[in-house]
């Protein structure tokens, strides 16, 4: 392959990322997350109902019947369609837009992914993985180059992160003191 092809390969590759990127955070900000839901983005839910004295259980991260209840509930106090579904409305009530919530961003997101992808288990693997990826990467062009060369089928990627790997992700952000 020659040079030129490599280095437009390379450009292709990184403008796919990020339109995916986009798709991506798009998505998570625009889909309601209802029963049967898990991630960090329910243990943020839970974490916020909980302040409100409205969920007494501890965050699971699971979008259970308790949940549920909790969101209808926190729903007909704020005026809003008790449905019991976490959608933009109801997120935005609980301060939980994408501008304001570390588990919607992008960066938090996408090393959440490549932890997902490279297909770490433990708990310590994952936070090795991320502070190698954040090491290597310093901004987020960056961190979609390292994507695009080193996961190339990363845009088939469809599992939701654990939340393990979303608090690894942003365990080490903190640790390093980026922006979100």
């Amino acid at each position: 392959m020659s040079r030129n092809s490599k280095k437009m390969w390379q450009i292709v590759t990184l403008l796919a990322v990020n339109l995916t990127l986009l798709i991506l955070i798009s998505s998570v900000s625009a889909k309601a997350v209802r029963l049967g839901g898990s991630g960090e983005r329910v243990a943020e839910i839970q974490r916020e109902l909980h302040k409100l004295n409205l969920f007494k259980e501890k965050p699971s991260g699971i979008f259970d019947f308790k949940t549920k209840s909790s969101a209808a509930e926190f729903q007909r106090i704020s005026g809003l369609d008790a449905n019991g579904e976490a959608d933009y409305k109801t997120l935005s009530a609980l301060g939980l837009n994408a501008g304001s919530s570390e588990c919607f961003s992008a960066r938090t997101e996408l090393l959440a992914r490549c932890i997902t992808f490279s297909g770490c288990r433990t708990y310590p693997e994952m936070l090795a993985e991320a502070e190698k990826i954040v090491e290597i990467t310093d901004g987020a062009e960056t961190l979609g180059k390292y994507i695009a060369e080193n996961y190339p089928d990363f845009l088939f990627l469809t599992d939701e992160p654990s939340p393990e790997a979303y608090s690894a992700a942003m365990q080490i952000i903190r640790k390093r003191k980026l922006p979100f």
